[in-house]
């Protein structure tokens, strides 16, 4: 599942946890329960931590990075929008 399928809706974005459940209560990222999720908890999600990734999915990484200058930071902004993520996630296909 790419990023941008698993964040397809505003109500599955957060900010401030990498993930929560569907009451807003923060969660780990694989946690079944998980419903919400920031920019970083959804790459974990879709593509697995990064200390442990493919070439391909490290690859990825390094685009969102250079992209944000910082995942959580950049996700977490108080001015960031849904929208922002939304462009941001069609623009690099993942």
């Amino acid at each position: 599942m790419k990023m941008k399928d698993l964040l397809n809706k505003r109500s599955k974005w957060t900010q401030g946890a990498s993930a929560r459940t569907g009451n807003d209560k923060p969660c780990k990222v694989m946690n079944p329960n998980a419903e919400k999720f920031c920019l970083l908890g959804a790459f974990q999600r879709c593509y697995g931590h990064p200390t442990d990734l493919s070439d391909g999915g490290f690859i990825k990484y390094r685009a969102l990075c250079a992209k944000t200058g910082g995942i959580a930071s950049w996700n977490d902004n108080p001015e960031r929008t849904y929208g922002d993520v939304k462009r941001l996630l069609e623009e690099l296909d993942i």
